[in-house]
Formats: C-alpha cells, structure tokens, sequence
C-alpha cells in the first residue's frame, strides 16, 4: 500500500508535469500563431486547450515518476517521453484523419517538446538540482523497498522469488 510520503511525491511530480507541459504548450501555441504556418483548425489557446495541456502534464508527470524513480537508464527515460507522444499525436491524427503530415508532423514535434521538458524538469528534481528540499522526494518508497530486498525479508522483492526458483 502506498504510503502518505510515496502519495505526495506522486502529486508533486504530477504538478511539476503540468505546469512544465501547460507553460511550454502555450508557448508553442503563441509561437504557432506568429509563424506563416497554416492555422490548425481546433488548435488554439482556449481554457479548454489549457485544461487538457494541465491534465496530461499531471498524468505524465505522475507516470513518469513511477516509470523512472528506481532506474537510471537513459533508454527508458526517452521512450517514456516518446510513447506519450506518439500516442498523443495518434490520438489526434484519428480525431482529425483530414490532417496532412505537416499538421501531424508539427503536432507530434509539440509533443516531443512538451513531454519532454517535463521530463527533464522531473529528472533534475529527482536528482536535486532543481527545487532544493523541503519537498518530499520523488523516490519517496524505493530506498524502503530496497531495504527490505537486501535485508532478506521474505517476498519482498523479486530476488527472493528467483532464489526460491533457482532452489527449487
């Protein structure tokens, strides 16, 4: 069961993914609407735009925290950021069929940016660079788990179930 400390790191990296996606997505949307670029239809800077761009920073911050707080490879930090973006532009490519590839295109490019300058912002705070402490962490409920796996608590992590394996 997650505890007080792991829920408040969870919302913590939720609104910091919000306020980084929401604050680069409307930049990207004004930038959009100063280049001679064709507009897209349902694409502007609207409440709705806002809340949504909110909403999916908050999820993403929140999943990837999840995905990346005990893991320190690269490869998986980037193909979180990627998935998120490919299934945003998917989304928007079936909601909108009649788009061409330049719409598409830019959309996807969007997301790129979007998720990942929330992710570079979740990275260095788990590290420390970015808003010093008092904030709880956000590998809030690794070092406990890690704990129990080196201290030989049965069941408590998978290298018990291999030993179990390996002897049996």
């Amino acid at each position: 069961m997650p505890q007080p400390q792991d829920r408040q790191a969870s919302i913590l990296a939720g609104l910091i993914g919000a306020m980084v996606y929401g604050l680069l997505n409307v930049c990207l949307l004004l930038l959009w609407g100063k280049l001679p670029l064709p507009p897209l239809p349902g694409h502007d800077l609207t409440g709705l735009t806002l809340a949504i761009a909110l909403g999916t920073g908050f999820l993403f911050g929140v999943a990837y925290r999840y995905t990346v707080r005990g893991d320190r490879n690269p490869h998986l930090w980037q193909g979180v950021v990627w998935a998120f973006s490919g299934v945003r532009t998917g989304a928007l490519w079936q909601a909108h069929p009649h788009w061409g590839w330049l719409e598409l295109a830019t959309l996807g490019l969007e997301s790129v940016i979007c998720f990942g300058g929330a992710a570079v912002v979740l990275i260095l705070r788990r590290d420390g660079w970015a808003m010093a402490a008092p904030l709880p962490s956000l590998n809030a409920g690794v070092e406990e788990g890690e704990n129990l796996i080196k201290n030989g608590i049965p069941g408590a992590g998978s290298q018990d179930r291999f030993n179990q394996l390996k002897e049996g």
